[in-house]
C-alpha cells in the first residue's frame, strides 16, 4: 500500500473526488505541492485552480509556470492561480512547475475534462413532520465503479439550518444519493440532535439496494428532497459492577471507561466543516494514555463498586485500569481487539473487573505512532509476548498513546515481543518494523527483546485508510475446529487502486463488516497474532446486486519456543547488541537464524585475539540468547576494556562491540 504522492495521500477526502493527478519532484527539493487540481469544467465557463505549494525554507520565493497546457490557459507566476475559459469540449493535459530562487522544483500534472454542461442538484432534507434537519450529510455516489469509469466523481454537501443543500458542478452520469447524520459520519459516541434520525437512500429506502438512480443529463437543476425517519430514542441505562484484584480484594479508585467499539475507519470530505459541536469526554492517565470519545467514566469506591450511565444501544466496550495493575477489558480481556462488545437494552449490573498486578520487572518500551508524513496518530497499542509467560495478563497488554501518538509500556518481563498500533480513526492497524510503514502482517513485525532494559525511540508507522463508496463486504472467520475468532483484523484493498484500503475487526461471533466501499473488486485478507494468515480472497462490491458472505478459516500457530528453547523461527539474520552494555560480570548476546547451519559465535579482545568461542556447531533455525561472563571457562578474569563478538552462519557475518567495566 505505497503512496505515490505523500501530500495527496494526506488529503482527507470522503466521499471525495477521484484522484488522477500526479505530483513529482525532478530534483532533491524543499518544495511540495499540496493542492488537488480541479479536473472537470464546462465549455464557456471560467475554469480556475489555485495551486498551493509550500517550502521547508521560510525565505523561499516561489514562482509558478505552465509547461503543458491547452491554448489560452494561463497561470499567475506569483500566486499560482490557473485560469481558462474552455472553447470546446474534450480532454486536455496540464502540467505545471513550482520553483524557487535556488533552482529547486516541484511539479504536478493532471488530466482536465471539459464537458458540455455541469448539472446542479439541490433539495431539502426533512423529518416526518416536514421540518428541515440541519447537519445532515447528503452524498452522491456514482452508480458504477470509479475504477471502471474514472471520469465519475463523488460529491457531498451538508444541510443548513433549514435542512437545505446545493451541490453544483455535477458531472454528467448516474448517481445514488444518501442522507446521513453528521454524528454517524464522524463516529462520535456523543449524542447529538440529528443522530435521532436513521440514514436514508433516495427515494425513502433504508438500504442502497432500493435506492432510486438519479440521472444528470443536462445543466438544469435537479430537485432532490429526502425524508428521514426518527430512530427509536435511546434511554439512559446503568452499567455497574465491582473492581477487585486477583485475590478478590476490592480496589479503590480504579477507573472505568465505556467507549464505542472498534469501527471501520471513515474519511470525511475536506469540504465539509467538521468543527461542529462534538462534546467529547477525554480521560488521561500517565500510565495508560489518553482515552478519547469516552461515553461514560467512573471510579470505584472503597468496596470496589462503581456505576456509570450510558444511552441504550451500542456496541460499547468497557475498560478498567488502576496504578500498579494491568489495563483490562470486560470479561478479563487484555487485547483491545478481542474486547467484548456490549449491546445494552437495559441496566447491566455484573460488569466486573479482576485486575492483575504488574510484574516487578524493570523492562520498558517507549515509542510513538506516526503516519508517513511524520504526524502523530492517537492509537491503541497492543504488546504481544512471543514466548509463554506466567499469566495471560502478561502475554498481551494494551495501552493508549497520548494525543501526539507517544506511548509507554513499563514493568515488562524479560522476553521477546511485537508491537501493534490500532489507530482510533482514519488509519489502518500496523505492526512495528524498523524503516517500514504500514506493516499489516504480524509475521513481518520486528521482534523487540527485553532483558531488564528500556527500549526507546520506537516508531510505529501507519498508513491512512481511504474508502469512498457505499458498499460493504461482510463475513465470518472461524478456527480450524469451527470456533469463531474474535479480534481478527480484516483488510480490503481495491485491486484497481491499492491506495483504496480499509479495515475491520471481528467481534465475538467472528463476524466482520467492511463498509464505505465503492463498486469494484477487492483483495480481502485476515491477520491475527498466533494464527496463520489465510489465502486472500476476492470480494466484489456491486450496488445493484445483493451482497454475499466472505468467510475465512484460520489455523493457529503457536508462538511458544520449541522444546530446545530456541524460540520462534525469525525471517532474517540478526546479531543484536548485547545487554547490558557496559557489563560486569556478565551480559547476554542474542541473535536470529532464519535457517539452520554451522554457526560460530566468538569473542575477541581489541587486539583481535580470540578470548572465547561461545558457539561452534550446527544450530537449527531460531532465536538464541547466549550468556557471556568475564570469568567463564578460561580460569581467569578478563580485564576492563573493549571486546568484539562475531557471528558467522552460512553466508551471514556480523560483528559488534561491547565494553567490560569493573
Amino acid at each position: 500500500m505505497k503512496r505515490m504522492c505523500l501530500f495527496f495521500a494526506l488529503l482527507v477526502v470522503f466521499p471525495g473526488e477521484y484522484l488522477s493527478s500526479v505530483c513529482y519532484s525532478q530534483f532533491r527539493t524543499s518544495i511540495f505541492i499540496v493542492s488537488q487540481p480541479v479536473e472537470v469544467t464546462a465549455v464557456g465557463k471560467l475554469y480556475q485552480y489555485q495551486v498551493q505549494a509550500v517550502s521547508s525554507r521560510l525565505n523561499d520565493t516561489l514562482r509558478y509556470q505552465l509547461t503543458v497546457a491547452p491554448e489560452g490557459m494561463k497561470i499567475d507566476s506569483l500566486t499560482g492561480l490557473v485560469s481558462w475559459i474552455p472553447p470546446v469540449a474534450g480532454g486536455f493535459s496540464v502540467s505545471l512547475l513550482v520553483s524557487n530562487q535556488r533552482g529547486e522544483r516541484a511539479g504536478q500534472e493532471y488530466k482536465l475534462r471539459v464537458v458540455g454542461f455541469l448539472g446542479t442538484i439541490a433539495g431539502t432534507v426533512r423529518n416526518d413532520s416536514g421540518a428541515g434537519i440541519s447537519r445532515i450529510i447528503l452524498a452522491l455516489y456514482p452508480a458504477v465503479s470509479v475504477s471502471m469509469n474514472p471520469r465519475y466523481r463523488y460529491y457531498s454537501a451538508i444541510t443548513d439550518a433549514r435542512g437545505e443543500f446545493t451541490i453544483t458542478d455535477v458531472d454528467s452520469g448516474t448517481y445514488l444519493a444518501s442522507a446521513m447524520p453528521l454524528c454517524s459520519m464522524l463516529m462520535s459516541p456523543i449524542p447529538c440532535f440529528e443522530d435521532d434520525y436513521l440514514p436514508v437512500w433516495y427515494k425513502d429506502s433504508p438500504t442502497i439496494a432500493g435506492a432510486t438512480p438519479i440521472a444528470v443529463m443536462d445543466s438544469s437543476v435537479i430537485q432532490l428532497d429526502l425524508v428521514m425517519h426518527r430512530r427509536i430514542k435511546p434511554i439512559p441505562v446503568t452499567v455497574s459492577g465491582r473492581v477487585t484484584d486477583t485475590s478478590g480484594v476490592p480496589i479503590r479508585g480504579a477507573s472505568v471507561v465505556v467507549s464505542s467499539a472498534l469501527k471501520t475507519p471513515i474519511m470525511v470530505n475536506a469540504s465539509i466543516p467538521i468543527a461542529v459541536d462534538q462534546a467529547s469526554n477525554r480521560v488521561s492517565d500517565p500510565n495508560f494514555g489518553v482515552f478519547p470519545d469516552v461515553i461514560a467514566f467512573g471510579k470505584s469506591d472503597s468496596l470496589g463498586k462503581y456505576s456509570v450511565t450510558v444511552r441504550s444501544g451500542g456496541p460499547y466496550i468497557a475498560a478498567c485500569f488502576a496504578g500498579g495493575y494491568i489495563l483490562q477489558f470486560y470479561r478479563e480481556k487484555y487485547n483491545v481487539l478481542e474486547a467484548d462488545r456490549m449491546l445494552l437494552a437495559g441496566d447491566s449490573s455484573e460488569v466486573n473487573f479482576r485486575l492483575s498486578p504488574t510484574s516487578k520487572a524493570t523492562g520498558a518500551i517507549q515509542g510513538v505512532v506516526l503516519d508517513s508524513g511524520g504526524v502523530g496518530v492517537p492509537s491503541r497499542i497492543v504488546l504481544y509476548s512471543r514466548a509463554p509467560v506466567s499469566s495471560p495478563a502478561h502475554s498481551v497488554r494494551t495501552v493508549h498513546t497520548d494525543s501526539l501518538g507517544n506511548f509507554l509500556f513499563g514493568a515488562i518481563p524479560n522476553g521477546c515481543y511485537i508491537l501493534q498500533a490500532v489507530p482510533f480513526r482514519d488509519y489502518l492497524p500496523s505492526f512495528y518494523k524498523t524503516n517500514a510503514c504500514g506493516v499489516v502482517r504480524w509475521r513481518q513485525a520486528d521482534t523487540i527483546r527485553i532483558q531488564g532494559n528500556t527500549v526507546e525511540g520506537l516508531v510505529v508507522c501507519v498508513q491512512r485508510a481511504f474508502s469512498r463508496g457505499a458498499g460493504r463486504i461482510a463475513g465470518r472467520i472461524t478456527g480450524t475446529g469451527g470456533a469463531t475468532l474474535a479480534g481478527v483484523v480484516v483488510m480490503a484493498e481495491a485491486q484497481a487502486d491499492p491506495s483504496v484500503a480499509t479495515s475491520a475487526v471481528t467481534d465475538a461471533d467472528g463476524a466482520f463488516e467492511l463498509t464505505d466501499l465503492e463498486p469494484g473488486v477487492y483483495s480481502v485478507s485476515a491477520d491475527k497474532v498466533a494464527y496463520e494468515s489465510p489465502v486472500e480472497q476476492s470480494g466484489i462490491v456491486d450496488y445493484a446486486q445483493s451482497e454475499g458472505s466472505l468467510d475465512f478459516t484460520m489455523a493457529p500457530e503457536a508462538l511458544a519456543p520449541s522444546d530446545d528453547g530456541r524460540g520462534p523461527v525469525p525471517t532474517e539474520y540478526q546479531l543484536l547488541q548485547n545487554y547490558p552494555n557496559p557489563f560486569n560480570p556478565s551480559t547476554v548476546i542474542t541473535f536470529d537464524l532464519p535457517k539452520g547451519g554451522f554457526t560460530t559465535l566468538r569473542v575477541y579482545n581489541i587486539l583481535g585475539q580470540e578470548v572465547e568461542r561461545l558457539v561452534d556447531s550446527y544450530l537449527p533455525a531460531g532465536q538464541y540468547a547466549i550468556e557471556f561472563t568475564s570469568t567463564s571457562r578460561r580460569g581467569y578474569e578478563l580485564p576492563s576494556g573493549i571486546y568484539l563478538y562475531e557471528l558467522r552462519s552460512e553466508s551471514f557475518f556480523s560483528t559488534r562491540k561491547m565494553i567490560l567495566v569493573k
